[in-house]
């Protein structure tokens, strides 16, 4: 059915609104994720389903109720008075939305979950894809697990999960799971009863077997990603921000973000630190096409100018990382959600099971040690062998795979694009700083070189040397305060504005 022109206009005022006060230090998402202990894109993930949730508040024809992780944003937003009541409800969505929680019972509860339903319905219908499960989970899970939870001050109380079988996670690794363990059934077979040299000579040779098994694991845990990038809003439409992280991360990200700034003359290096050159910009009026990564730390540059009135303020690596925690965030995730990146989650996995190989044959090797010990025989060399082992055991953990296979094939044909870029760039400026930012986020600050922008890739280098914070992704679990019991007209919504 999708949206008609007037819900298009109110969906794009409630897309454009923002929750998070640019001035703050501590932001709505991020308390949001500090609350519920969520990721912060998870919770940036989660402040667009709301939104969308209230825009179905508006047009959707009908009750409708929010998810458990929606509510939370909601009860969170209704404590900003002034940006709910005065700001979305009267100046975005143009008429008050209530929140009610459930008065309890089976009938209230059968009410809530058919609400529920059809408002996952009309979703469908008004952006036409599948509301998110680990956002939007089916009914059962909504009205059972979701409903169950408590404010707690963890500064008083140990929270230690229960064990749930099987791990739910885990079930498409469990034979990677048993298959890491497997050298340690070679103890049923004794090799301890080998000499000293057959003994080094059988450990060197399982090692290496070892790492390359551990790597074919590595290869076969890579995630495809294939059938959501078909799918995907990204698909042919990858930012600078994006090229950047798909690039190299993080840090790439950054040395990307960075370089647009000082390409446009709004900061300089001062040494490992950034000074705003220009304060008071309207970035949207007159550098629109910066990334949200260089506006999120222009911003955080200049309100620090702005309460320490006018000073050339200087930005330190912690600042800087707070003030783009969000923006990179919103790439991340975005990119998870592409199938083009894998998630922190997935990335740990990946390095834990392909280590665990590794681990097991410290362990013999360990053994072995112990068993010299008690027959006092030396055990030097064995010890060098298990140096090599602890060495790529290091490697697997500390290099697995940030792209998925087709991340890997859309980053190759990016930088394919990068010669035919080059021919369309104003010969009169050598070439544009947009140009030069995806570039360096593709190719590194390396790109610089040769160019009228080879004075910066120094200063771009000191500024994000030290920057070594880790990638976020897009994945969370449940929240708090689940006591509402959803919502709806009458419930979770109510004042005539749930149902249109």
């Amino acid at each position: 059915m999708g949206m008609s022109a007037v819900e298009q206009k109110l969906w794009k005022r409630i897309e454009q609104f923002s929750l998070d006060d640019a001035t703050a230090s501590f932001s709505f998402t991020r308390r949001l994720s500090r609350d519920n202990d969520w990721r912060l894109a998870y919770a940036d993930r989660v402040v667009t389903e709301y939104k969308r949730f209230m825009f179905l508040a508006v047009c959707a024809g009908h009750p409708v109720t929010p998810s458990d992780q929606v509510d939370q944003a909601w009860h969170l937003h209704l404590i900003y008075t002034h940006s709910y009541w005065k700001q979305f409800c009267d100046e975005v969505l143009g008429q008050p939305i209530h929140h009610g929680p459930t008065k309890g019972g089976n009938q209230e509860r059968s009410k809530f979950t058919d609400w529920y339903e059809r408002t996952k319905q009309s979703y469908h219908e008004k952006f036409g894809e599948v509301p998110p499960d680990d956002i939007w989970p089916d009914s059962e899970m909504r009205f059972g697990d979701d409903i169950h939870f408590q404010r707690i001050n963890v500064r008083r109380n140990w929270v230690i999960p229960k064990p749930r079988f099987p791990f739910p996670k885990f079930k498409k690794q469990t034979w990677w799971i048993s298959a890491a363990f497997l050298p340690v059934l070679l103890i049923a077979w004794s090799p301890f009863d080998l000499p000293g040299k057959p003994f080094l000579v059988f450990y060197a040779v399982l090692a290496m077997i070892a790492f390359v098994f551990a790597w074919g694991v590595r290869l076969a845990m890579t995630a495809d990603g294939s059938q959501r990038w078909a799918t995907s809003k990204l698909n042919g439409k990858l930012g600078v921000s994006s090229l950047a992280y798909l690039g190299g991360g993080t840090k790439r990200l950054l040395q990307s973000a960075v370089f647009e700034l000082m390409a446009h003359g709004l900061v300089k290096s001062s040494g490992q630190k950034l000074k705003i050159v220009k304060s008071g910009v309207n970035l949207e009026a007159s550098h629109g096409s910066l990334s949200a990564t260089a506006k999120s730390i222009y911003q955080k540059l200049d309100s620090l100018a702005q309460r320490r009135l006018g000073a050339a303020e200087q930005l330190s690596f912690t600042e800087i990382k707070r003030a783009t925690r969000l923006a990179v965030a919103r790439v991340s995730g975005n990119l998870v959600g592409a199938g083009l990146v894998h998630s922190r989650v997935k990335r740990f996995n990946i390095g834990l099971i392909s280590s665990v190989i590794m681990a097991s044959i410290l362990v013999l090797g360990v053994m072995r040690i112990y068993q010299a010990v008690i027959g006092n025989r030396p055990f030097g060399f064995l010890v060098i062998e298990m140096l090599f082992v602890f060495a790529g055991m290091v490697i697997l953990a500390a290099t697995t795979p940030l792209r998925t296979k087709t991340g890997k094939r859309v980053l190759k044909e990016e930088i394919d694009k990068l010669p035919s870029l080059k021919t369309k760039s104003d010969s009169n400026t050598d070439l544009q700083p947009q140009f030069m930012a995806a570039s360096i986020g593709l190719l590194g600050v390396g790109c610089l070189a040769g160019s009228v922008w080879e004075p910066f890739s120094a200063d771009v280098k000191n500024v994000t040397s030290s920057i070594t914070y880790g990638d976020s992704s897009g994945w969370g679990g449940c929240g708090t305060d689940g006591g509402c019991g959803g919502g709806g007209c009458g419930g979770c919504g109510g004042c005539g504005g749930c149902g249109g």
